[in-house]
């Protein structure tokens, strides 16, 4: 037991190594005005791009700068959607449903605005035709709400429903995913066009995604906390059934060229290929946690994650790649299987231009944690405290140029902001790091979260000295219970 809370503890005071910004390739975007963490994106366009975030934050690209956008809220913004650029929809906390007009946001009433509700997920046919799904924290219920081009109406209320996700392949079409809380079990619902009914899921664990090639090929995800297995569901357009996985670890990312040809990442190396017929484990030769997998092709697949690790699909067999960083990276993206970008820890970035792997300057030290583009000379990376980066496609002149405008920031591990970067302190922390908690899955997992978080820790600690003296007291006692168990 004492092990166990020694553990859950530590996750916000391991060491993190100090850190230099420079800058070059990638230019800074974001924050800029604010630093609020970001939660969801989608655009109608590479030049019309909404974020949304914590505190009612929403910003808006409008091909050359982010700016910042009115909402009228203080409420976290879970979701984004829109049929056009000037109709948009952000739900949230508080009942909040917002809507874009493509001049003001403004707040639209529903049933269950002001109340102790969350909106976790929105998605739309069209303008006339918007489901949001969420949770009514006062009434213990899940709840679906449908917008008819005029007006909000309550389809579901009143049972204990936690939902998570919701897809469509159109208006009549809807699956929406998540946890029955009274029956203790995996629920997923299907609207018809017209009602909402219950679909037998045969599972009681939570689901908490759902994607589909066809309305006859949709696949529901989550994970057994009983058994730290994957659980994986597939529909052939009458029943879901259990699709045998063939691992008993987690699964962190999914990708696919096809129905027929789906790859699924994530523990220990685990690497599930689905044929169309089976899911069947490959050899990865490692036993490093993968967070995220993409390919050009069947033939041209990337999987990225612990450690810099990544590895190649050729269409035969997975090979190692040269990263050249021991960083763990967090998403992988590409245009082609010669021009690919991987970035996670830190701030790092590293491009594949068909023959090998190269940093490239950020300019951040931030955690990155997904990339998207629209061609290989416009690539967005997004990351943690509102961080967007922007690739144009033009390195820096030189190495030297880059290095000539170095800067120092400060540091971004509390241990190190508290007690300094040689202190005898910090010195324990690290060992237990490097040989507790990197020893184990969930150990690696703390260690993964603590990068993220570690930066915010110390931003907190800067604004508020009282938080600061709160987190001294608690790495005090951390230190004590270390010793103890010596």
């Amino acid at each position: 037991m004492k092990r166990k809370s020694l553990i859950l503890i530590l996750l916000f005071v391991l060491f993190l190594y100090p850190v230099s910004v420079f800058s070059g390739e990638w230019t800074w975007m974001n924050p800029l005005p604010q630093g609020n963490n970001l939660l969801e994106v989608w655009g109608s366009s590479e030049s019309d791009v909404f974020a949304v975030g914590v505190s009612g934050t929403i910003l808006h690209y409008d091909g050359s700068t982010w700016s910042s956008m009115a909402s009228g809220t203080t409420d976290w913004l879970f979701a984004v959607w829109g049929s056009s650029g000037s109709d948009v929809f952000a739900v949230g906390g508080g009942g909040t449903i917002l809507h874009y007009d493509g001049i003001t946001w403004s707040a639209m009433t529903n049933p269950l605005s002001g109340r102790n509700t969350e909106f976790y997920s929105i998605w739309g046919s069209s303008g006339s035709d918007v489901f949001a799904v969420g949770f009514d924290f006062n009434a213990q219920s899940g709840i679906i709400l449908h917008y008819n081009g005029s007006t909000w109406s309550t389809m579901l209320d009143g049972t204990r429903l936690m939902l998570d996700a919701i897809w469509g392949s159109s208006g009549s079409d809807v699956f929406a995913v998540g946890m029955d809380y009274d029956a203790y079990s995996a629920v997923i619902l299907h609207y018809n066009g017209s009602t909402w009914s219950s679909m037998a899921s045969g599972t009681t664990e939570e689901l908490v995604g759902v994607w589909g090639s066809s309305a006859t090929d949709v696949f529901a995800v989550g994970f057994d906390s009983n058994t730290r297995s994957a659980i994986i569901l597939h529909y052939n357009g009458i029943t879901w059934s259990p699709m045998a996985n063939w691992t008993t670890k987690g699964l962190n990312a999914v990708w696919g060229s096809s129905g027929r040809d789906v790859f699924a990442v994530g523990w220990n190396g685990t690497i599930l290929h689905y044929n169309g017929i089976i899911w069947l484990p490959m050899a990865s030769g490692v036993d490093n946690e993968f967070y995220a997998v993409w390919g050009s092709s069947e033939k041209d697949v990337f999987a990225v994650g612990q450690d810099g690790i990544i590895l190649h699909y050729d269409g035969y067999t997975w090979s190692s790649m040269a990263s050249g960083t021991t960083d763990w990276l967090f998403a992988v993206w590409g245009i082609s299987g010669s021009d690919v970008f991987a970035m996670g820890q830190l701030g790092t970035i590293l491009h594949y231009d068909g023959s090998n792997w190269s940093p490239m300057v950020s300019g951040t030290i931030w955690n990155l944690q997904g990339v998207w583009g629209s061609s290989g000379n416009d690539v967005f990376a997004v990351g943690d405290i509102s961080t967007i980066l922007h690739y144009d496609g033009n390195p820096s002149p030189s190495t030297t140029t880059a290095l000539s405008t170095t800067t120092t920031i400060r540091k971004q591990c509390p241990t190190e902001e508290l007690y300094g970067e040689q202190s005898a302190e910090t010195e324990i922390l690290r060992y237990v790091r490097d040989n507790v908690l990197s020893q184990t899955p969930e150990g690696q997992e703390l260690i993964r979260l603590y990068y993220q978080w570690s930066p915010v820790i110390v931003k907190a600690m800067e604004e508020d000295e009282e938080f600061r003296e709160q987190v001294k007291g608690m790495i005090d006692g951390v230190l004590e219970l270390i010793k103890e168990a010596e």
